[in-house]
Parts: structure tokens; sequence; C-alpha cells
């Protein structure tokens, strides 16, 4: 996800974070727009997009679940290739900033952040929409099946008494 940042500088040029945009604008409406936002999205693209490495190593995997060792494989060089688009871009790396960790654990500086912005993206972002509006769906099918399960649990019944008054009948006919 691309996110935009305001900044605003004071007069000693320390940098004020104003707000975090989730949908950016991507307007020109400047010549120095069209050159920061070509920039932008041509540095995110190439940060973001496979290496050849890793399009190899996907390749050469069957069909549904990853072998074994591969995704730390993967973890490693998606790292490694990060670290060298990095130096070819105007990005600079702000998490992880020191020695890798093993995956799965975070520097603990960054736990408190990281778990706000979590929580905060889940409230407010698309995704956390979605997924609101993922689960009352699931609820309204789950009923759905339910009234439909109790209406063919009824069917059966119906069934069976329509056949025996049937066969009442035909043995009054008979009578």
């Amino acid at each position: 996800e691309l996110l935009g940042f305001d900044i605003l500088l004071d007069h000693n040029l320390r940098p004020f974070l104003l707000e975090v945009n989730h949908s950016p604008s991507f307007t020109i409406d400047s010549p120095l727009d069209l050159a920061l936002k070509t920039a932008v999205l041509r540095d995110t693209l190439s940060i973001v997009s496979f290496s050849r490495d890793e399009v190899r190593a996907l390749k050469k995997q069957k069909p549904g679940r990853l072998e074994a060792g591969m995704l730390e494989k993967l973890r490693e060089m998606r790292t490694n290739y990060e670290n060298e688009r990095v130096g070819r871009t105007n990005f600079t790396r702000l998490y992880p900033d020191g020695p890798e960790l093993p995956p799965g654990h975070t520097p603990p500086r960054y736990e408190e952040y990281l778990k706000a912005a979590a929580e905060a993206y889940s409230n407010s972002s698309i995704s956390g929409s979605r997924r609101t509006e993922t689960e009352r769906e699931r609820e309204a099918a789950a009923t759905r099946e339910q009234a439909a399960g109790a209406r063919t649990a009824r069917a059966p019944a119906i069934a069976a008494t329509s056949q025996q008054q049937q066969h009442q009948q035909a043995q009054q006919q008979q009578a």
C-alpha cells in the first residue's frame, strides 16, 4: 500500500507529521508534481516488483504449496533485493533499520507503534471496512443457510404427509 504523508517544516526545518493518507492524490498540477509523483511511482514499482531470482525460484515450485524451506529462501531474496534497490531509489529504509531479526520478531522499539498502526488500519482502512462487510455477509449467508435448512427439513415431512394422503385416497378408492 502506498501512503501519502503530509509534513510541515518549521523555521528550523524540523518536520512535523500532519496526516497520513491511505489514498494519496496523483493528480498533476505542475511540473514539480509531475517530476515528484513520477519518481515516487517509479521507485515504488522498482522496490515491490519481483526480482529475477524470486521469479526463477517460484517457477521451479510445483503448483499449490511451497516446498520446505522455500518461504525462508524467498524472504532472504526479498531482503537482499530491497536492500540493493533502496540504494538506487530516493527511498530510505526506516524499518527495520538495524541488523535483520528472525522472521516474526519485531524490534522492541517498534512494537508499540506497529500495534497502534495495525489497530488504526483495521478500524479505518478500506481493508477494515471490507473485513466488517465480509463478516456481515458471512452472518447473512449463515442465516440464509439455516433458513434453507429449516425449509429443507420441512420439505421431506410435507412430502411424506402428501404421500400418506395419496396412499389413503388410493385405499379409499379401492374399497
